[in-house]
């Protein structure tokens, strides 16, 4: 039931975004369809995660969710099925990561935000060091993706608009420097965060001004 549900509920996100926002994808195909990893997003929109998710078609992602979402039953149900895992906002180190952990452990994508929460202004911010320490702990490869688009289609206040919608895929971010390092300092752990923020700054560099410009 689980996949089947979250199989067709992305057939028709596509077919949404296809019509709706002409989503084109950029580099499909450059992440592997298998293998424990994490996809590092940069986040303006509510459309984001479906966005990634029917971007990268040759798998299935899994979701990070607060918490609080789940406290619906029924609703809590939908989005268990659509692969999400709840999380705890505001517990900095003290996070529990098993469930995040047991993901990519088992060969699966976990999509995150790197910053955290949904730019107020479209414009990228800088990444939590709580994404260094889960990256840190799942010793995984980090694939970045750029959105663009969804913050002037769903900004996070504001109307909805129907704009074109480009997603960029990009190759692993190179961290093993990192990795191999203790995973107690904070620096360490902030120093993953850059680099994965910067590699989604480069994908959004790579887009040129008709790209931008689409209608």
């Amino acid at each position: 039931m689980k996949d089947w549900f979250y199989l067709f509920t992305r057939f028709l996100f596509r077919v949404y975004l296809k019509l709706n926002h002409g989503l084109k994808v950029i580099n499909e195909g450059t992440v592997p369809a298998s293998g424990g990893m994490i996809i590092a997003s940069n986040h303006v929109s509510y459309l984001d995660p479906p966005l990634v998710g029917v971007s990268i078609y040759n798998r299935q992602l899994y979701y990070m969710a607060r918490a609080s979402l789940f406290r619906n039953p029924v609703f809590g149900a939908i989005i268990h099925w659509l692969h999400s895992v709840p999380i705890e906002r505001g517990k900095g180190p003290d996070q529990d990561w098993d469930s995040f952990l047991r993901v990519v452990n088992r060969g699966d994508a976990l999509l995150v935000f790197p910053e955290g929460t949904r730019s107020e202004n479209g414009e990228l911010q800088r990444g939590k060091s709580g994404f260094g320490r889960l990256v840190h702990m799942a010793q995984k490869p980090v694939y970045p993706v750029y959105v663009h688009g969804s913050y002037e289609a769903f900004p996070k206040h504001g109307k909805r608009k129907r704009v074109p919608i480009t997603v960029v895929l990009g190759p692993p971010v190179v961290l093993n420097d990192l990795l191999e390092q203790p995973g107690t300092e904070k620096r360490i752990l902030r120093e993953i965060s850059d680099r994965t923020m910067k590699a989604i700054a480069e994908l959004k560099a790579s887009l040129g001004p008709d790209e931008i410009k689409r209608k």
